[in-house]
C-alpha cells in the first residue's frame, strides 16, 4: 500500500517523489477521549467490467505466474489484429468481446495486455495517462484507467489469467518518459489498481530496442517496489540482453522456423537460467510450433491454437461429434441445421455490430474463396442468434457472400421459417456466423 493515504497526499507525494523530497510528517494530534469504535468504512468499489458483470472478478485471485501458460496474441494477415491492445479505450467494446472469444477459441488460458502503447498496431496511442506518460502528461486519466480496470476484470471473469506488459515497442519516447520517472510512474500505475490482477508483469516488448541498461534497471527496480510477483523481460528476436533483471524470460524468434528449430531455440533460451515463455514463434496461431516449444521445456507460448496441450496434461476425450466442441447453438429457425458445421480456422470474421435495422461484420482472415465461392457468390448461409439466458437460439436468416458485410432483418421480422422477432429484438446479446451451404464448415461465432 502507498504511504500516501489520501488523494491530496498522493498528489503531493507524487510531486515530491519526482523531486526526491520526503513528505514531512504531520505533528501528532492530542489524544482524543475514548469513544466506541465505529465500523470501518467500506472500501470504494472497483469499476465494474463491461457488460454489467457482477464484479466477481474482484474475488478471483490472480493465477500463479506458471499457470499463465497458453495465449494467442495475433490473428489475420501479418498479425493485423492485436489481442495485446484490448485495454485501449479506442477499441470498441464489441471488438473487445470478439477478441476475448477468439482467444478462448484458440485454447488460451491467458491474456497479455499493454498498458503503454504509442504506435504498435491497431488501436494504439493509449496509456493510463490517456496520451503520453509521466509528469509531462499530468495525472493518469481516470476514465482511461476505469476502462482498463474494467476490461482486466472481464478477462479474469472469463477465466483468463492476465499478464501485464508495461510498454509496447514503437513507443520509444513514451518508454523513455516511463524510465526517466520510473518510481513515480510505477507507483501511479499500482495505486490505480492496474497491477492487482497480474500473474506476471513484463517490463516491455522488445525492450532492448528503446532502453539501455540503466533505463531497464530503473524500470525493473521501480516495478519490484510496487509489485510482489514475478517480473518478465522480452527482447528482439533471439536475444536476452536484460534477462538477468527478470524472473521469467519471454522469448521470440523471427518467423519461418521449423518445429525442430523451435525445439533448439527453446533449449538455447533455457540456458539463460530462467523459465521460458516462448512468446512469439510465428505471426499467428501455430499449433505445431507451439507444441514443439512446450515439449522442449517452455512453460508457456504466445501462439496457441486448438489442439495444443501442456506436457503431462491429460489428452481431452474426443467429443461425440465435431459440433460438440463448438459453442452451444440451437438451430431453431430458418429451416437449416448447421449443428454439424466445423469451424474453419482459415475463414474468420470479427467486429459484429447489431442495430434494430440490420447487422454488419468484418473479415479477419481468409474469405469464402476458401470454400470455393467467388467474392460476390451469395451461396453461403448467414446465421444469427440471440442469448436466451442459457444458450444461443437462432438459425439461418439470409444468404451471404464475401462482399456482403451487411444484412438487414427483413426475414426475421417476416418470421421466415419460424423466426421469433419478438424474442430476437428483446435480447441484449446477439451472435453471428457464416456456414457453408452443405453445412460442413462455418466461420467463428462472433457476438455483441
Amino acid at each position: 500500500m502507498s504511504k500516501w493515504t489520501t488523494f491530496r497526499d498522493r498528489m503531493i507525494g507524487r510531486v515530491l517523489d519526482w523531486l526526491g523530497v520526503e513528505m514531512p510528517a504531520e505533528p501528532a494530534a492530542e489524544p482524543a477521549p475514548a469513544t466506541p469504535a465505529a465500523p470501518a468504512p467500506a472500501a470504494p468499489a472497483r469499476p465494474s467490467a463491461p457488460d454489467n458483470l457482477s464484479g466477481a472478478a474482484d474475488d478471483l485471485a490472480a493465477p500463479a505466474w506458471d499457470a499463465a501458460t497458453l495465449s494467442s496474441n495475433w490473428r489475420g494477415a501479418n498479425a493485423a489484429h492485436r489481442m495485446m491492445n484490448v485495454l485501449s479505450p479506442k477499441m470498441p467494446d464489441a471488438t473487445f468481446r470478439d477478441y476475448v472469444a477468439w482467444m478462448k477459441g484458440q485454447g488460451a488460458n491467458t491474456a497479455h495486455v499493454f498498458l503503454v502503447n504509442k504506435g504498435d498496431g491497431e488501436y494504439a496511442g493509449y496509456s493510463p495517462w490517456g496520451v503520453g506518460v509521466g509528469p509531462g502528461a499530468g495525472a493518469p486519466n481516470q476514465t482511461t484507467v476505469q476502462t482498463m480496470n474494467g476490461r482486466i476484470d472481464r478477462l479474469r471473469a472469463e477465466g483468463l489469467a492476465v499478464v501485464v506488459w508495461l510498454c509496447a515497442d514503437d513507443s520509444a519516447d513514451w518508454a523513455a518518459a516511463l524510465a526517466k520517472n520510473a518510481a513515480a510512474c510505477l507507483r501511479w500505475i499500482a495505486d490505480d489498481g492496474l497491477l492487482g490482477s497480474a500473474s506476471t508483469v513484463v517490463l516491455g516488448l522488445e525492450m532492448d530496442e528503446y532502453w539501455d541498461s540503466s533505463q531497464a534497471k530503473a524500470v525493473a527496480k521501480a516495478t519490484r517496489a510496487v509489485y510482489p510477483g514475478k517480473i518478465g523481460t522480452h527482447h528482439t528476436s533471439g536475444k536476452a540482453t536484460f534477462a538477468a533483471l527478470g524472473d521469467v524470460l519471454f522469448y521470440q524468434v523471427a518467423p519461418g522456423r521449423t518445429a525442430a528449430q523451435i525445439k533448439a531455440d527453446t533449449a538455447a533460451a533455457l540456458k539463460h537460467g530462467k523459465p521460458v515463455n516462448f512468446f512469439e514463434l510465428d505471426r499467428g496461431p501455430n499449433a505445431a510450433l507451439a507444441q514443439a516449444a512446450l515439449d522442449a521445456g517452455a512453460f508457456g507460448v504466445g501462439n496457441c491454437a486448438p489442439g495444443v496441450r501442456l506436457p503431462g496434461a491429460a489428452v481431452p476425450a474426443a467429443p461425440a461429434s465435431a459440433a460438440a466442441a463448438a459453442p452451444a447453438l440451437a438451430w431453431n429457425f430458418g429451416g437449416f441445421d448447421g449443428s454439424r458445421a466445423v469451424e474453419d480456422p482459415a475463414t474468420q470474421i470479427r467486429g459484429l455490430s447489431v442495430s434494430s435495422s440490420g447487422m454488419s461484420y468484418k473479415w479477419a482472415a481468409g474469405s469464402l474463396k476458401n470454400w470455393g465461392l467467388a467474392d460476390t457468390d451469395a451461396s453461403a448461409i448467414a446465421a444469427a442468434f440471440y442469448w436466451d439466458g442459457s444458450r444461443w437460439v437462432g438459425g439461418k436468416f439470409d444468404w451471404i457472400s464475401t462482399s456482403r458485410t451487411t444484412r438487414d432483418w427483413k426475414n426475421v421480422r417476416d418470421r421466415y421459417n419460424g423466426w421469433n422477432p419478438d424474442a430476437f429484438f428483446a435480447a441484449s446479446r446477439h451472435a453471428f456466423c457464416i456456414v457453408s451451404k452443405d453445412g460442413k464448415k462455418r466461420t467463428n461465432l462472433i457476438e455483441c
